[in-house]
């Protein structure tokens, strides 16, 4: 078995001091696992039912399309596109 060389190094014992009060009154974040997964994926879901409410004709060959979330909210983000191919 190797001897622990880290009492060796200069400032380890303020280190490890800090480590000791850190376990003592630190946060446990291991409740918190996933939180910011699940905030991201209510911001971005990987799939909405939408309902289109206005046609805006732009050219003769482009439409823009004006929908509302049908069991959702939409979060309110500028430029945002959807791509779908025509059948």
């Amino acid at each position: 078995m190797q001897q622990d060389f880290r009492p060796e190094l200069d400032g380890y014992a303020g280190i490890a001091k800090e480590i000791e009060t850190a376990r003592k009154y630190g946060s446990d974040y291991t409740e918190e696992r996933g939180r910011i997964s699940r905030i991201i994926d209510r911001l971005h879901p990987s799939e909405i039912k939408l309902r289109v409410i206005e046609v805006i004709k732009e050219t003769p060959t482009v439409s823009t399309l004006r929908m509302v979330g049908e069991n959702r909210y939409l979060t309110p983000v500028s430029g945002r596109s959807i791509h779908h191919p025509l059948p």
